[in-house]
């Protein structure tokens, strides 16, 4: 059985694009996730360590967003 988790709406100023100002001036991108876990290991256990961390779903994306620009069209 596999748990659906979903980030929504997170959002994070970022310089992407093709366009020069696209790569100087920041954007607004809003971005989400869906995770597939299974869970039922961490929940029979009661154990928070098998769990997903949120936060650190968060800064993943949030590296890869405000990271170094990408030609996005």
């Amino acid at each position: 059985m596999t748990d659906r988790i979903v980030l929504a709406g997170m959002v994070f100023l970022a310089r992407h694009g093709v366009n020069e100002w696209e790569k100087v001036e920041e954007q607004r991108f809003e971005v989400d996730v869906e995770l597939g876990v299974d869970s039922r290991g961490a929940a029979a256990a009661d154990d928070i360590a098998g769990t997903v961390d949120y936060r650190a779903v968060r800064e993943a994306v949030r590296a890869v967003v405000e990271g170094p620009s990408v030609n996005l069209i």
